[in-house]
């Protein structure tokens, strides 16, 4: 179950709402136009339209320990009954969750406030001029937080929601102006600050006042403001040390004027903004707190959980580690620090100095349980090939999942860097349009081999006649510019089809012909991947419109489980991937007919039936072959959740288990 997950719901004809629900989207989760940056990784899911029987699909606050959903309410929806019904019965659901989960409303519109739900007025909404990234990532702080708070004299505390708090770190001789400014800009959004001339009671010791703030967690956060005279002042150094020795976020604020002498070695190793022009806008300072703090309140039990699930001790850092926070040394010779990994120069200078420790990030975890800290390798995968088939389903699928293309470009990146992170070779077979996922392949596969030092293709392209012979300098184009990171293998026009076709295709074919070529064609394709490939790693996949015989996935899975290779089958994203996981469940489960797809009937009728059978036959042998004929090497408990859920954090870790696991011999 994840810690957290947060929902966000708008109407479907609110264009400006869905362009607010994906911004929620890129900050909770991942940039997606920036998809190979830091990510804070919660799961975001949508609801703004009804499924294929007029519903709008309801949001299952207890598949988390926390559920946040957010509601941005426009006229449309004041006006539409079936989400005045949805959103009554939210929040009976969120009230009867007692204090786990949240419900915030957004004002999008003039009579959003007239929303007819009884009881719904009493909840604290975001009003219409409020940033709402800012106020929904301050609300899950503090839903996550849950800090007690003294109760009357001889009462036990009692866990109640406080605003985030910021200690302000900095030198009275040139920071006094930006500090109060830094106050005016936190307050002015509703977040709490502590700094020594306005905090301390007269007569109260500074030195004892200020590290209490900073070890007992009143402080959420330290906001270091770098001016000239920072790093001369051993009390601010003394502050800057205590916050990252007691593991709090640390936000650098960059002020220098004139430069420093002798700079200070701890103020590096977190983020840090540029304060330039006295007018500045405060505003992303803000967000950088609360982001920062919520990535602290979130990993910390996130990586916990993910210790168990692998049943692995490990001491957890939720910022990444520097010696000063290594030292002195106790607990266990494992770190488990946040994803991405340190740099390969940054974690050997760790590694020589600490040759007893063993750094590993979320991404690594799956690949050393069981192993001793001496016996952890930084590439366990090294030379496996895994091949990744993963595309959209179809848009009804993404309406009732609560999903969106956003969330397989994800999947996409997400599998994809941890595989390569730790050494294996990803084998695709897609194509290599310019604003397709090859190239962000490429760019990861190049991130990667230079991370890890690896001099060898890391991305084995596997391109079908189709993909390059209609177009053979183009491809030959963006393959001669990515030779360093990627081979391709280029599969000539197949044995027995008729050279004909060749000439001709795609334009001058007829329907018919050309899906039996296409079918040929990428049917050849798939043979090869399944003799390439160690494993495969299927989501999503259309089970309508597609160009063959039957859906790629399909035919992929069953070519690799004929292999006895494994399978690693993600159904939580709906699609064939959802059939298949159906089917290996021995569930009863159909996919459309192919009949009434263009030439596909009059194929059969001139060229016989397809060569591996029918949709429900391939089906059929995936279903009587059950969870064995998966191959993934994980326990049945393990299986049943890699093929029903939709939490991308717990399928990779899945996923990367199974590959760790000890071979097995095919069913």
């Amino acid at each position: 179950m994840p810690f957290l997950s947060v929902t966000v719901a708008w109407h479907a004809t609110n264009l400006k709402a869905r362009k607010a629900a994906h911004a929620l989207f890129s900050r909770l989760n991942r940039d997606i136009a920036d998809p190979l940056g830091r990510r804070l990784g919660i799961p975001v899911y949508f609801r703004s339209d009804t499924d294929t029987d007029g519903h709008l699909p309801e949001v299952d606050l207890d598949e988390a320990k926390h559920s946040a959903v957010v509601v941005l309410i426009d006229n449309a929806m004041v006006l539409d009954e079936r989400w005045v019904e949805w959103l009554g019965r939210l929040l009976g659901a969120v009230r009867a969750g007692g204090k786990r989960h949240l419900l915030l409303p957004v004002v999008m519109g003039s009579g959003a406030l007239n929303m007819p739900v009884p009881g719904l007025a009493a909840v604290n909404w975001i009003g219409a001029n409020e940033p709402i990234g800012t106020r929904v990532v301050h609300e899950l702080c503090r839903l996550l937080d849950r800090r007690p708070e003294n109760g009357a004299k001889g009462k036990p505390a009692k866990a109640v929601l406080k605003p985030v708090s910021v200690f302000l770190s900095y030198a009275r001789a040139d920071g006094q102006d930006w500090v109060k400014r830094l106050e005016a800009a936190l307050h002015g959004h509703g977040l709490g600050s502590f700094f020594d001339v306005r905090s301390i009671p007269k007569g109260g010791a500074f030195d004892r006042v200020i590290l209490e703030h900073l070890q007992q967690g009143i402080a959420m956060a330290l906001v270091a403001l770098r001016t000239d005279a920072y790093v001369t002042r051993n009390w601010c150094l003394t502050e800057l040390l205590t916050a990252k020795e007691h593991g709090l976020p640390v936000i650098v604020l960059e002020a220098l004027t004139h430069g420093e002498d002798r700079g200070f070695p701890y103020l590096a190793n977190g983020r840090s903004i540029p304060l330039r022009a006295p007018d500045q806008d405060l505003l992303p300072v803000v967000d950088a707190v609360l982001d920062e703090v919520l990535r602290s309140l979130y990993l910390r039990p996130m990586m916990d959980r993910l210790l168990d699930l692998h049943d692995v001790t490990a001491r957890v850092m939720v910022q990444p580690p520097e010696l000063l926070t290594l030292l002195p040394r106790y607990g266990e010779p494992v770190i488990l620090y946040p994803d991405p990994p340190l740099r390969p120069a940054e974690l050997a200078a760790l590694q020589d100095r600490l040759d007893d420790m063993r750094f590993v990030t979320p991404v690594q975890l799956p690949t050393v349980a069981g192993k001793k800290a001496k016996d952890m390798t930084r590439l366990p995968l090294l030379h496996k090939r895994v091949a990744l088939s993963m595309s959209d389903p179809d848009a009804a699928d993404l309406i009732a999942l609560g999903l969106s293309p956003e969330h397989v470009i994800d999947a996409q990146v997400e599998m994809a860097r941890h595989l390569l992170a730790l050494g294996a070779t990803v084998v695709y077979g897609g194509d290599l349009r310019p604003e397709g996922i090859t190239q962000i392949l490429f760019r990861l596969a190049r991130q990667h081999a230079e991370a890890a030092e690896i001099h060898e293709p890391r991305l084995r392209l596997l391109l079908a006649w189709p993909i390059h012979g209609p177009k053979p300098r183009q491809i030959m184009d963006v393959l001669a510019e990515n030779r360093d990171v990627a081979e391709a293998t280029l599969l000539p026009w197949p044995d027995g089809l008729d050279p004909a076709y060749q000439a001709q295709f795609p334009d001058a074919t007829d329907p018919a012909t050309r899906r039996l070529a296409n079918a040929t064609c990428y049917g050849a394709m798939r043979v090869e991947l399944a003799r390439t490939a160690d494993a495969l790693v299927v989501l999503g996949g259309k089970q309508t419109g597609y160009g063959g015989w039957c859906p790629g996935l399909l035919e992929e899975t069953w070519r690799m489980e004929e292999a006895g290779k494994p399978v690693f089958v993600l159904g939580g994203f709906g699609g064939c991937a959802g059939a298949l996981a159906a089917a290996a469940r021995n569930e009863a489960v159909t996919l459309p007919s192919p009949d009434g797809l263009p030439g596909y009937a009059e194929a059969v009728r001139r060229f016989g039936p397809p060569p591996l059978g029918s949709i429900a036959e391939l089906l059929a042998k995936v279903r009587d072959h059950g969870l064995p004929g998966l191959n993934t090497g994980l326990e049945n408990k393990d299986l049943t959740q890699l093929l029903t859920s939709r939490h991308l954090s717990e399928l990779v870790a899945l996923v990367l288990k199974g590959l760790a696991a000890p071979e097995s011999p095919p069913p």
